[in-house]
């Protein structure tokens, strides 16, 4: 296609000066200029544009077969399907039959559990399952009450699922007092509480803990509700069904060992003089032979750790919560109750001045008590922000210390005389030459004290009475 295209030059302006009949090139060549007021016209300039191909011939499709990394195309909503239709008709006959069986039918808490098992939850789930049903006490479960309730979980997603709403009872939040029934559960049936039978006291304590321990480690632990979110991420239905797979109670280090129940109520029982389960900011500062600062524990009778109101005498709850946070500082648990205690003013930051009053009263003890010659606090300082390595210098948050992987050591500085001088004679090597020993040796130790606790367990400190 051909296109022809015709240049025009504007017409010049007229001047007052003298008209000019020429003017030169960028060569200095003269050539003459056009007649004012006259186009020139320039010889037509053709172009020669190419026509576009509007046809062009299909090229094959292939067919590109469908990738099967990681997961099929819609794995969560085919796993919810399959367990509704599991959930479906063919479940509903089988606990027909399971209730047809009995005469009259209706069926008592041991009972039970053959529905509980049809509906895939845990055998622990048994005795909280017969009670959503109408269940009592020494009663019964009618089919009737079962479907009732039943009908109100058929929209789970899966087994998870419906095991949260069956401890709540409907509710789309878990308070403590829904885990009771579970825990009790626990303790009744499973084979390695079978001596805790004869103990009430115990029982109470045992559950008590648990259930402390469950909303401790919780994401947002300083909330008194769990959400399903959370109920999923912490795990407890999987912590509760590999109950069901050992016989021994401290095979796992989980919120069910009976050994660290006992650890935690015994320490408990050596600061509550008085055993009326309340303790005093004069009794908590003796703990562990005096480790904590007086500073630190007046701050953890103000309810900063929690993030609630201050308290004059603490109870065996917030007790638990306090000595697993001292116990294991680098947990996120143990981060964030140890940093809302040492920020005074509330205001989400560690400033210098903060820190500086918490280690003077440790540095005095550190004299008194004649540890290695401690730092002045330019020195001391430094060696904080070093650890910390803060985003904001001279700012420590919370963020910070999460980061930084030696929180743990840092509040051992700060406020824990005991700890931060057992990192200070690991640094000896006579003392690491010590620990080696200790730690081979470990295993038989941990023997000893579970046979310790096991025989005690009788004849504890609250076997008797309250």
């Amino acid at each position: 296609m051909d296109i022809e295209i015709t240049l025009t030059a504007a017409p010049t302006e007229e001047h007052s000066d003298a008209p000019q009949n020429d003017h030169h090139d960028r060569r200095g060549r003269r050539t003459p200029s056009p007649v004012r007021g006259e186009p020139s016209t320039l010889p037509p300039c053709i172009i020669d544009i190419p026509q576009p191909k509007l046809h062009r011939s299909p090229s094959p499709v292939r067919a590109i077969p469908r990738s099967k990394f990681p997961f099929p195309l819609h794995p969560v909503h085919d796993a919810q399907e399959a367990f509704r239709n599991r959930h479906g008709d063919v479940l509903a006959t089988q606990i027909r039959a399971i209730f047809s069986a009995s005469t009259p039918p209706a069926l008592n808490e041991s009972q039970f559990q053959d529905v509980t098992v049809a509906c895939q939850a845990p055998r622990y789930f048994n005795r909280v399952f017969f009670h959503r049903c109408g269940g009592k006490p020494g009663g019964v479960v009618t089919l009737d009450g079962f479907e009732r309730f039943w009908n109100t979980l058929r929209n789970c997603a899966d087994v998870e699922e419906m095991c949260f709403w069956i401890l709540g009872g409907g509710k789309s939040m878990l308070t403590e007092e829904d885990f009771g029934l579970l825990i009790q559960d626990v303790v009744h049936n499973h084979p390695g509480l079978e001596f805790l039978k004869r103990m009430d006291v115990f029982q109470l304590r045992y559950v008590e803990t648990i259930i402390a321990r469950i909303f401790y480690s919780k994401t947002r632990n300083t909330n008194p509700r769990m959400s399903l979110r959370e109920f999923r991420k912490d795990r407890i239905y999987h912590t509760i069904l590999n109950l069901q797979q050992t016989e021994d109670i401290n095979a796992s280090r989980d919120v069910f060992s009976y050994k660290h129940f006992y650890v935690i109520y015994c320490k408990f029982w050596e600061l509550d003089s008085d055993h009326d389960l309340f303790i005093m900011e004069d009794a908590l500062r003796q703990y562990e032979n005096g480790c904590l600062s007086h500073l630190a524990v007046s701050r953890i009778f103000s309810g900063a750790g929690r993030g609630i109101g201050k308290f004059d005498a603490m109870s065996y709850k917030e007790f638990i919560r306090f000595i697993l946070a001292v116990e294991d500082k680098d947990t996120p648990q143990g981060i964030e109750y140890w940093f809302r205690c040492l920020d005074t003013d509330g205001d989400g930051v560690w400033s210098l001045w903060e820190l500086k009053m918490f280690y003077e009263e440790q540095r005095a003890r550190m004299r008194e008590f004649r540890m290695a010659d401690p730092w002045d606090w330019d020195d001391f300082s430094c060696a904080i922000l070093d650890l910390v390595n803060p985003v904001t210098p001279g700012q420590i948050r919370l963020s910070d210390l999460k980061r930084c992987k030696s929180a743990g050591l840092v509040f051992d500085m700060l406020f824990d005389i005991r700890k931060y001088d057992l990192y200070l004679r690991r640094i000896d090597p006579s003392f690491r030459e010590w620990d080696d020993m200790y730690v081979e040796d470990r295993e038989t130790k941990e023997k000893v004290l579970l046979e310790y606790v096991m025989t005690c367990a009788s004849s504890g400190p609250d076997s008797n009475g309250a």
